[in-house]
């Protein structure tokens, strides 16, 4: 998360930090007023989840993004957008969260299968292939080089070893 976040200000971007945990909606509303860009970074999905549905971030979301504001989810934060965030389960804990189900935002059609590839993810990413391969949601593999773009029907898949700078 750090190295991420020091991309962005290294990129010009003025970045501020927000920690959903304990917000209501309102606080949330005005923290996120007049941003552009929102970055949900890694880390416990289905305790981000669980943050996300207590806090109203997750109607916040999809407020925010009927009006173009651009959603950057990394790791965690690209898989709470799925329907359903049930095969984190072999990368995170959910004991210890209130999540009353594993559905996710919705925001998209997928299920996004981060750090695929990665040699320290590889036995717990082919374990949620083998268990998830004819499942009702699309298990969307995708290396730490790669990002989806979504924006309506509009899905693009871009590998960031391959984009000229």
């Amino acid at each position: 998360m750090r190295e991420d976040r020091e991309k962005l200000v290294q990129l010009g971007f003025r970045v501020s930090d927000i920690d959903i945990a304990g917000k209501a909606p309102d606080q949330l509303e005005k923290e996120f007023a007049g941003v552009d860009i929102i970055f949900v970074a890694g880390g416990n999905t289905f305790y981000l989840l669980e943050k996300a549905k207590e806090s109203g971030f997750d109607k916040l979301i999809k407020e925010m993004s009927k009006k173009d504001i651009v959603y950057i989810g990394s790791s965690a934060g690209s898989v709470i957008l799925a329907p359903d965030i049930e095969p984190s389960k072999y990368f995170d804990e959910r004991e210890g969260t209130n999540l009353e189900n594993t559905e996710g935002l919705g925001l998209i059609d997928f299920v996004p299968l981060p750090h695929y590839g990665n040699e320290k993810s590889k036995e717990l990413n082919d374990r949620v292939l083998a268990e998830y391969g004819g499942w009702k949601y699309k298990i969307v593999p995708m290396t730490d080089m790669q990002y989806r773009y979504v924006k309506e029907n509009d899905v693009r898949l871009y590998d960031v070893s391959k984009l000229q700078t």
